[in-house]
């Protein structure tokens, strides 16, 4: 019985201690840099630290932000997917092409009607 009683107990105590608690301290200004430094909307804060110290920092951070260069990114990396399927079915065209050279000069296999091989490469 002093077992049962001991074993919920120790189950109790395990149960209610917060040895890892998560704890949240938020800081508005940390989180207004964030927000000028990501998106470039928000103030900068306090004001008399970035005057003071920071003062072409403040004056550029709104123009000069991950916003920009993010979407100008997305914009170089939409070109390049054209440009790579472009490529990608240019080069499936000439694989086919090849194949049914190297299947004539093998004598395997007559090309299908309808292709011309040699038109095909120009």
């Amino acid at each position: 019985m002093k077992k049962l009683y001991g074993l919920i107990g120790l189950s109790c105590i395990a149960l209610t201690s917060q040895a890892q608690s998560v704890s949240y301290s938020h800081d508005a200004s940390k989180m207004n840099q964030v927000t000028v430094m990501e998106i470039g909307s928000g103030t900068l804060t306090p004001d008399y630290y970035y005057w003071l110290l920071h003062n072409s920092y403040e004056k550029t951070a709104n123009e000069k932000n991950k916003l920009g260069y993010r979407t100008l990114s997305g914009l170089n990396a939409y070109n390049q997917v054209e440009m790579a399927e472009s490529l990608d079915s240019a080069m499936v065209k000439r694989a086919k092409v090849e194949a049914l050279n190297i299947a004539d000069r093998q004598g395997v296999a007559k090309p299908p009607t309808g292709i011309n091989v040699h038109n095909s490469l120009a």
